[in-house]
């Protein structure tokens, strides 16, 4: 299975992560998706950008403006959307869970094969797929699991898609990943994708395994390693 390069923060590699810029030039070098931030400023808008702080005050508690004179260069949803209609794709990310009903209204009459919602919070997942039940899920898992425990949370939430967050609970984490793992996921209706990779030695182990997508900062490594291995065009 060809495994879909899914460009963390963007191409963060390079750019100042969960910009536009970094957006942009992800496509440019071969990403299929970009995973971007969102987060709920003061006034209720929606900003891409990863930490809860920045310039140590809360996202939460400044107003677009604000944040915009701080990071001009990090864009709001609705300037993803623009490129979501222009045919790219993404992961949209929640980090505050009060996005779920200005998310799932945003996102209303999108394509839906062109984005996935995902989350740590699976209070959030299981809320917004109460509301809308037709977009494609994905749960973030930071903790190491059995997949019968995985597919657990899974099914409470309604996940689609599972992304097992390991990069810090071991020095090697494609080894906590087996086929057998992935496959039995698989097979009962939760495709897996991996998270942020950019070691070559561990993507040739990742790119051993049935994944649905891997992420990285660096998507022009990854698209080369698996237009090296598998040709052809991406699923």
């Amino acid at each position: 299975m060809r495994p879909l390069v899914i460009a963390h923060r963007g191409y963060s590699a390079r750019f100042g992560d969960n910009t536009l810029t970094s957006i942009k030039e992800a496509f440019k070098s071969g990403a299929d998706m970009c995973e971007v931030d969102l987060q709920m400023t003061r006034e209720g808008e929606v900003f891409i950008f990863h930490d809860y702080y920045l310039g140590g005050v809360r996202i939460a508690e400044q107003t677009l403006k604000e944040l915009k004179a701080r990071a001009p260069e990090n864009p709001t949803l609705d300037e993803v959307l623009e490129l979501l209609e222009e045919g790219k794709s993404f992961l949209f990310e929640v980090k505050d869970r009060r996005l779920t009903e200005v998310l799932s209204r945003k996102l209303k009459g999108a394509e839906r094969d062109r984005f996935m919602v995902g989350s740590f919070d699976a209070v959030f997942l299981k809320e917004f797929n109460r509301l809308s039940p037709d977009v494609r899920t994905c749960l973030l898992l930071g903790s190491v699991v059995s997949a019968e425990s995985a597919l657990d949370l899974c099914r409470e939430i309604g996940a689609r898609f599972l992304l097992p967050a390991w990069e810090a609970r071991h020095p090697y984490p494609d080894r906590l990943l087996s086929g057998e793992w992935i496959e039995y996921l698989k097979n009962r209706g939760v495709e897996v994708i991996s998270w942020h990779e950019e070691r070559e030695e561990v993507l040739e182990g990742l790119l051993e395994l049935p994944l649905y997508g891997i992420c990285t900062n660096d998507p022009p490594l990854v698209r080369r390693m698996i237009d090296e291995r598998y040709g052809g065009d991406a699923q």
